[in-house]
């Protein structure tokens, strides 16, 4: 089992020194960013390059940028650029959840089929790109004309969420999945029947499969009082991948759990893990 860190909380050049820090030290495999215009401070890019700076070894990832937030051949650059300074660039994308930040930017959230199918052709546009050949595309969403501007460099492709249509194009198209929740509508009933499920969607597909623990620690109590904050039971909290509360046997077992589904990669996220310690379990399960 692989680990890595969703650097959500940093704020600055000392914060992100720290952490990439202590993540080479406690043996991660990757840091990765989310991709938001508010409630994050610092933009993917140039924080993902300062990181693979400060780290020799670690991958550096975009988990997930959103979409509709910028034009392919923007992201087809960025992505290019990362992969071609440093040669371990994840370009984790999603389809965009957050009714927030469209508003925000002034744009609209259309139906999931909408912005499933922009992704795919996104997707298309990327691959072509990072060819580094000149192409022309023409699709419902995206339209391309003798474009020659990516650097030839072709980054591991990762996709991200939770819905059956999102999943069938990540085993499709991707090198990467994390599997999740459908966002806003089963965040906290996800559970292990729910990745089981998940799971046969992907089939035999050779994607590498990898979740979020968006929230965990390794005091027993501290579950229920999660909980309740929540608002959901303790035991609807012991059946989610996305949690990782417990004695450290406890943590043990849902890591091997994790693994026995086929789960190459644990990301724990800063805003509700306890990441340092947590690690110490994961490390030592059987």
């Amino acid at each position: 089992m692989k680990f890595a860190l969703q650097a959500s909380r940093v704020t600055g050049i000392e914060e992100l020194r720290r952490d990439v820090a202590r993540a080479e030290t406690l043996g991660f495999s990757a840091v990765f960013l989310p991709d938001h215009l508010m409630g994050t401070p610092l933009a993917v890019g140039p924080t993902l390059a300062t990181a693979a700076a400060l780290s020799p070894g670690l991958s550096i990832g975009a988990l997930v940028y959103g979409n509709d937030f910028r034009h392919p051949l923007l992201l087809a650059r960025e992505a290019a650029t990362l992969q071609a300074l440093t040669g371990r660039f994840i370009c984790g994308l999603g389809a965009g959840w957050d009714e927030r930040e469209y508003r925000a930017a002034g744009l609209t959230l259309d139906p999931p089929g909408v912005r499933i199918a922009r992704l795919k052709e996104t997707i298309d546009v990327l691959k072509r790109a990072w060819s580094g050949e000149e192409f022309s595309y023409a699709g419902k969403y995206h339209q391309v004309e003798a474009f020659t501007g990516a650097p030839a460099a072709r980054p591991r492709l990762m996709l991200g969420g939770g819905g059956r249509r999102l999943i069938e194009l990540a085993a499709r198209e991707a090198d990467m999945i994390n599997l999740n929740a459908t966002i806003g509508a089963e965040l906290d009933i996800y559970t292990f029947d729910r990745l089981e499920q998940q799971l046969a969607w992907l089939g035999t597909s050779p994607v590498e499969r990898t979740v979020t623990v968006f929230y965990g620690g390794l005091e027993a109590d501290r579950l229920e009082h999660f909980a309740q904050q929540r608002g959901f039971t303790v035991e609807q909290a012991r059946e989610s991948p996305l949690y990782l509360f417990g004695t450290l046997d406890e943590v043990r077992q849902r890591i091997a759990r994790l693994e026995r589904y086929g789960i190459t990669m644990v990301v724990m996220s800063q805003w509700g893990c306890d990441w340092e310690r947590l690690i110490s379990a994961a490390r030592s399960a059987p």
